[in-house]
């Protein structure tokens, strides 16, 4: 298995930057669980429908070519 740190290592070894600076594992981390960097196909809409999101876009728009966006606005209540 490969780890957040074995990218971060790779990234290293070849000089990749992220926004001019080095990648670290928690921005690692955080950046591959963002759902803009995920593939918005149908099973990605029935998992947002299953946790409660609204979505905005009809299911038919989750045809695997588009990313998407998960917003939580300011007047999100927490459990």
């Amino acid at each position: 298995e490969t780890s957040f740190g074995d990218i971060t290592r790779y990234f290293a070894e070849q000089g990749i930057k992220i926004y001019e600076k080095s990648m670290v594992r928690s921005f690692l981390s955080q950046l591959l669980r963002n759902p803009v960097y995920a593939q918005a196909d149908l099973e990605l809409y029935e998992f947002f429908k299953s946790q409660g999101a609204a979505i905005v876009n009809d299911a038919s728009d989750f045809a695997g070519t588009n990313g998407c966006y998960l917003y939580q606005g300011r007047d999100v209540k927490e459990d």
